[in-house]
């Protein structure tokens, strides 16, 4: 009995904290001046763009992975930027989502090129998520933004040695 009560205050004590992050591969490098032309902003950093694989709940709170861009200013200058999360409009296609690196994946490019560390889900059901998209659900995209921002969390620390700022900023 006492080695139950032992195991059991063990593991309710541990810090158990669930995996975000299955994958984040690199898809690509722009530089900033490359920016600069295409959004007509003056943009300080070259940026990093990756494909992001990360756990999420459905509709019914079931298990599902999501996907979405992943966007990081290319600098040795600093290792601390905010986070700016683009929450994309309609896609009619499964594959017209930001980790597509579609037109709309420049949005997150650009706030990357600024300074920030950029998510742009794909939600659930688009993008390399199976099933299909409960449109107009405002929960399941909120979940997915929310998940990635911790997947991106986990990544920059893990994987990139960097951290975020504790800044957080949502737009779309």
């Amino acid at each position: 009995m006492k080695k139950l009560l032992a195991a059991l205050f063990l593991f309710t004590t541990m810090n158990l904290s669930a995996q975000y992050l299955v994958s984040c591969n690199y898809v690509s490098s722009t530089p900033a001046v490359i920016l600069n032309v295409l959004t007509d902003l003056t943009l300080e950093y070259n940026v990093e763009t990756y494909k992001m694989i990360y756990n999420t709940v459905d509709v019914n709170g079931q298990p599902i992975i999501a996907s979405g861009a992943f966007i990081i200013p290319s600098t040795n200058n600093c290792d601390e930027f905010p986070i700016a999360v683009y929450s994309h409009g309609t896609s009619l296609k499964k594959t017209d989502v930001p980790s597509s690196v579609t037109q709309e994946t420049l949005i997150g490019q650009a706030f990357s090129g600024g300074g920030y560390f950029a998510c742009m889900p794909d939600y659930i059901g688009i993008g390399e998520s199976p099933g299909l998209h409960p449109y107009i659900h405002a929960e399941s995209e909120a979940t997915s933004a929310i998940d990635m921002v911790r997947a991106a969390r986990e990544f920059i620390s893990d994987s990139l040695g960097m951290i975020d700022n504790g800044e957080v900023f949502l737009t779309g």
